[in-house]
């Protein structure tokens, strides 16, 4: 059982009650007899909405920080990455051409050790 307060008047109610007298404009109690809920007025609410409005755009704010930097960062990796990838493609090609110049076998085939193993 719950206690609910309208003015003067002072009543106890089923706990699947109280949302109604709430919206009847009576007010939740405790124990002690302190207000706990009470019915939200219009201007609770725009208070309520503000609030909630000045938090989501200060983490809005903080957000669109966050991606300018990751943004730059990420700008910076992708330029590392592609400058890695030139490098190792050029020392490929330089591989390539070394061996080209120095390898008997051109088609890059290994050849085989035909020789007999002793003892097989």
């Amino acid at each position: 059982m719950a206690k609910v307060k309208k003015l003067n008047v002072e009543l106890t109610v089923a706990d699947n009650l109280v949302e109604e007298y709430l919206e009847k404009g009576y007010s939740l109690l405790d124990e002690k007899g302190n207000v706990v809920r009470k019915k939200e007025t219009a201007e609770d609410k725009v208070i309520r909405l503000n609030e909630e409005l000045a938090a989501i755009l200060a983490q809005n704010e903080y957000l669109a920080a966050e991606n300018k930097e990751l943004s730059a960062e990420n700008a910076e990796l992708i330029e590392a990455v592609n400058k890695l990838t030139a490098d190792n493609n050029a020392l490929k090609q330089s591989h390539i051409n070394s061996n080209a110049l120095s390898d008997p076998n051109p088609s890059n085939t290994p050849t085989k050790n035909t020789r007999a193993k002793k003892g097989v």
